[in-house]
């Protein structure tokens, strides 16, 4: 008697288990996505360093100004800035040393002086220049006043900004008649 075996498969018998693990294509993308969010990482970071450098220079750039306007402030007034033993130029050098700048980090661009008359800004000196500058005193206080434009420009020229201060010898109205 003989038995006989069907080998066939029916629907309720299991499919046989493959190896386990990760096709070559799997593993492709897998390491080409983790690669994408790296370097969109590392570009971030390089990003933010740069960032935190130009801003470490800007906040030096408005340092040497802030400062610059306070030693002017301490300076005081002079009636011909250019010709003077310590002139404004010399004056405002003096920040770029608080910042740890060379002095050449620093200049004025301009000076001008207020004409009265007009009621305006003039590069006319009503004081007069070189060796005819003096102090006039029947020129009224109002007109002893001087726009100076100081820039401070960072190591490198990667920062540059401009600050106009003015400069003035006003005096009380009481205090002038006397």
């Amino acid at each position: 008697m003989e038995t006989s075996v069907d080998h066939r498969r029916t629907t309720a018998d299991p499919e046989p288990r493959r190896a386990t693990g990760f096709t070559l294509t799997e593993v492709l993308i897998a390491i080409s996505l983790t690669g994408t969010l790296i370097l969109t990482i590392v570009l971030a970071a390089v990003t933010l360093v740069r960032a935190s450098g130009v801003s470490d220079r800007q906040a030096n750039v408005e340092a040497a100004l802030g400062g610059a306007a306070d030693e002017l402030a301490q300076f005081g007034w002079t009636a011909c800035p250019e010709e003077a033993t310590t002139s404004y130029l010399d004056v405002v050098r003096q920040s770029a040393e608080r910042v740890e700048w060379p002095a050449s980090a620093m200049t004025i661009d301009r000076i001008v002086y207020w004409d009265i008359s007009s009621d305006s800004w003039s590069a006319s000196n009503p004081f007069g220049s070189g060796t005819a500058c003096v102090m006039n005193p029947t020129i009224s206080a109002a007109s002893r006043m001087q726009l100076v434009t100081v820039r401070a420009t960072s190591p490198g020229d990667s920062q540059s900004r401009t600050l106009d201060v003015v400069v003035a010898d006003i005096e009380l109205l009481e205090d002038q008649d006397t």
